[in-house]
């Protein structure tokens, strides 16, 4: 699994499979959001008010990992987009602390043994 951050040398591939993921809080609720260009595979989760946006955005990367398990991906070339540089750098961490952050990275691991999976930085999207 690897992490990138959005360069022009490094353009997002236009091959494999690629997820957009977004979480956003308003003085109401926190939500989280995650699409690609396959037919169905949209998910919105609403988080409540409690919830940060980082919380959310980790939250949606654990939830298209596990649409991806659920739908039975292997040898797959996958990347996660994300413009929430704070949760790509929680899951690269050496030591994890958040239950949230740890869940998330063992979903990821367990899909990374029949797939290629990179995680990238993208400038709001």
């Amino acid at each position: 699994m690897r992490g990138e951050e959005d360069r022009s040398s490094t353009p997002v591939q236009q091959n494999g499979t690629i997820w957009y993921t977004d979480g956003s809080k308003t003085e109401q609720s926190t939500g989280a959001g995650a699409t690609n260009r396959d037919p169905g595979c949209e998910i919105s989760i609403n988080l409540g008010n409690l919830a940060t946006v980082f919380q959310a955005e980790i939250t949606e990367i654990s939830a298209c990992v596990q649409e991806m398990t659920r739908r039975s991906y292997t040898n797959n070339r996958i990347q996660i987009i994300s413009d929430r540089q704070a949760a790509l750098k929680a899951l690269g961490a050496v030591e994890i602390h958040s239950h949230v952050v740890r869940d998330c990275m063992d979903s990821l691991t367990q899909l990374a043994e029949h797939n290629s999976i990179t995680l990238k930085w993208m400038r709001g999207h």
